[in-house]
């Protein structure tokens, strides 16, 4: 295969990471002369291939399990360690034999550059074949398992796999901007292209709009919505008891960015891609806590301490008083301090195209 191409390998828990890759990709193909293969979880080629269909006859796909990610109990948002640890020793046991698959099938492609998001096996394959491998995160699995007091073995055999990336490029609110500098570029945040036409369309049809997510890999309970009077938007695995219009996004709805960009207030789980879309979009944030998350719990302090954000546990979800946000908003967000901010796709895609 002589086209030039770019490996990425993307987590496949949840759709936060592919969604932040989809933006990258589609900044890459701006170059006539790279092709894509994404290799990730089945759902998430599933999501990439009907985003990213205009371009697909330079993309190639590729199923496969890429990591583990956290596994919460069921109905909430609490991550179950115990499950955790028994799939990451099952996930570390079949790598070996994974990685060499991958080999063995990209070993003849004129690979110009593998990027990890933040599954260990890009760096795995790319030590093997003697290709670059670039990070682009803002965390690494090892931080968010030390702090979830999973076995160390565990954590050493992921640091290893770690250890073998050539660069890493850091996204805004990195847990990683507190460790020993070695070079990383630093990356603001990045989203996919918003539609102002669909937002103002979703305006028009939706109304007044209160948007819950807990992203796409967690549940939780029932939530009740009173003093509102607008649609509640949610995303799966978030059920809302509500005596309006109550609008459930399909798995499969591509543009949920355009839905945060139209709605009033966002509620949701404090990933970083649901967070840089808000950013973007100057939209008023409230986070939920997950205390046992040291991801969620370093981008609820950064930003409720630039204004940006407020944040509610849990148990407070099981009754959500609208007035009352608004009320916590206006005194606790500045919306303004928003516009700092860039979409720093393009820039990123540039970097990329030049390491």
């Amino acid at each position: 295969m002589n086209k030039q191409t770019i490996v990425f390998y993307i987590s496949s828990h949840g759709f936060g990471h592919v969604t932040r890759c989809i933006a990258i990709i589609e900044e890459l193909l701006r170059d006539s002369e790279i092709f894509i293969n994404i290799v990730t979880g089945g759902r998430q080629i599933k999501f990439a291939m009907a985003y990213l269909s205009q371009y697909n006859v330079r993309i190639q796909y590729t199923c496969l399990n890429t990591d583990i990610g956290l596994v919460n109990f069921e109905g909430t948002i609490r991550v179950n360690t115990k499950k955790l640890e028994y799939l990451l020793k099952d996930f570390l046991d079949n790598l070996p034999c994974v990685v060499k698959e991958e080999v063995d099938r990209i070993k003849d492609y004129n690979i110009k550059l593998i990027i990890s998001d933040i599954s260990i096996i890009g760096p795995e394959v790319s030590h093997l074949i003697g290709v670059k491998c670039i990070a682009i995160t803002n965390f690494l699995w090892t931080i968010q398992y030390e702090g979830l007091k999973v076995n160390k073995s565990i954590i050493e055999a992921f640091n290893k796999s770690y250890s073998k990336i050539h660069k890493v490029i850091n996204y805004k609110l990195s847990l990683l901007s507190n460790h020993e500098d070695d070079g990383r570029f630093e990356a603001g945040f990045i989203s996919r292209k918003f539609d102002e036409s669909k937002i103002k369309e979703i305006k028009k049809e939706l109304g007044k709009i209160l948007l819950i997510t807990v992203g796409k890999s967690a549940n939780i309970g029932e939530i009740g919505v009173k003093n509102f009077d607008g649609t509640v938007v949610t995303t799966q695995g978030v059920d809302v008891i509500y005596s309006g219009k109550i609008l459930k996004l399909p798995l499969m709805t591509l543009d949920t960015h355009n839905y945060i960009a139209a709605s009033d207030i966002v509620i949701t789980k404090a990933g970083w891609g649901t967070i840089a879309e808000s950013i973007l979009s100057r939209k008023p944030m409230v986070l939920i806590e997950r205390e046992d998350v040291i991801e969620d719990t370093h981008n609820i302090n950064q930003l409720k301490k630039n204004k940006l954000a407020i944040s509610i546990t849990e148990n407070d979800m099981k009754v959500i008083d609208y007035k009352e946000l608004e009320q916590r908003i206006e005194l606790d967000i500045e919306l303004k301090n928003c516009t700092k901010y860039k979409n720093e796709t393009e820039i990123l895609a540039d970097y990329i195209l030049n390491v």
